[in-house]
């Protein structure tokens, strides 16, 4: 049963990284989809504010409760998040509020202590509230997906990356109940995020792949190759039995791909801000893929972890 400091860090943590990709979603959404179509987007935009008003209100918590490691590891801001954001706002004539970047910049660090009843009510009801609107939002995408597979509505966006959408909803869903509950991280629980985020790894490379210029048959074919090199370690965890060894073996396999993908992915978005590759998606999207990748390496494949399962 996770303590009152644990359960603040983690609600804190996961509450940040988690919020920051569903905002982003929304905006995918609304970008995808025709004029004709406006109920659609005015929906996304509206769960855009949603997820923006719980941000606002964990950002209450943060001062003195995140680590300096997690607030440097890229989770919730990156070199390319600005640079991104003012490319989608030129390309897509809109503006965007830099305050909540601002503030995730000021973020004063440390580790909680003493952590009142009082304060975990406070994070246990922005918990429930992100649980219900959180399926509230994975009814709204599973509309979207299955009108799209019917063959009954248009978007820009791919009936799969819908699916990775509703998917990552469920992960953050699960981690939302889990917390409510107090339940603690078990090496089961730990192997299926490892899994997860290698599921997510392999289908921001799809994304790629698909959002690329195809002119570009080196970054495709660079795309294809960690694909594939994605799909045989999925494969791995899927054959190998659950032992210490076989964990270790994994996670360092894990944490490599997860590192030489995200140092890959630097490499495309440089290219977008230098005009030098096109690529039919907002910018901010591949920023989010960053930040994803990054916090998969701080809270899941992470080397000092890997070096307590060599040691234990």
């Amino acid at each position: 049963m996770l303590n009152n400091e644990d359960l603040l860090k983690y609600s804190l943590i996961n509450g940040l990284t988690y919020l920051l990709t569903l905002r982003e979603f929304c905006l995918n959404i609304n970008f995808a989809f025709l004029e004709n179509n406006q109920s659609y987007k005015d929906s996304a935009i509206n769960f855009f504010q949603k997820f923006t008003d719980l941000t606002k209100e964990i950002l209450k918590h943060v001062d003195g409760n995140l680590s300096e490691d997690f607030l440097k590891s890229g989770s919730l801001i990156t070199e390319y998040t600005i640079p991104t954001l003012k490319l989608t706002e030129k390309l897509f004539s809109t503006s965007f509020s830099l305050d909540i970047i601002e503030q995730m910049r000021n973020i004063k660090p440390g580790t909680p202590t003493n952590v009142t009843d009082e304060e975990i009510e406070q994070i246990t009801m922005i918990n429930r509230v992100a649980l219900i609107i959180g399926l509230n939002f994975k009814d709204f995408l599973k509309e979207i997906f299955e009108k799209q597979n019917n063959n009954e509505l248009f978007s820009y966006s791919y009936p799969f990356l819908i699916g990775k959408f509703i998917e990552e909803v469920d992960h953050y869903i699960l981690i939302l109940e889990r917390l409510i509950r107090r339940i603690d991280t078990d090496p089961t629980f730990a192997v299926k995020n490892e899994y997860q985020s290698l599921n997510v790894l392999k289908a921001f490379g799809m994304f790629l792949r698909s959002f690329i210029d195809p002119s570009r048959r080196d970054l495709i074919v660079k795309t294809q190759s960690f694909i594939i090199e994605i799909e045989n370690l999925l494969n791995e965890y899927k054959d190998l039995s659950l032992s210490p060894e076989n964990q270790q073996i994994l996670t360092t396999k894990g944490l490599n791909i997860s590192n030489r993908f995200a140092e890959f992915l630097c490499l495309i978005i440089n290219q977008l801000l230098n005009g030098e590759v096109y690529i039919i998606v907002e910018p901010l999207f591949l920023d989010n893929m960053y930040r994803s990748i990054n916090s998969s390496i701080y809270f899941v494949f992470r080397e000092d972890l890997i070096t307590e399962i060599e040691e234990g």
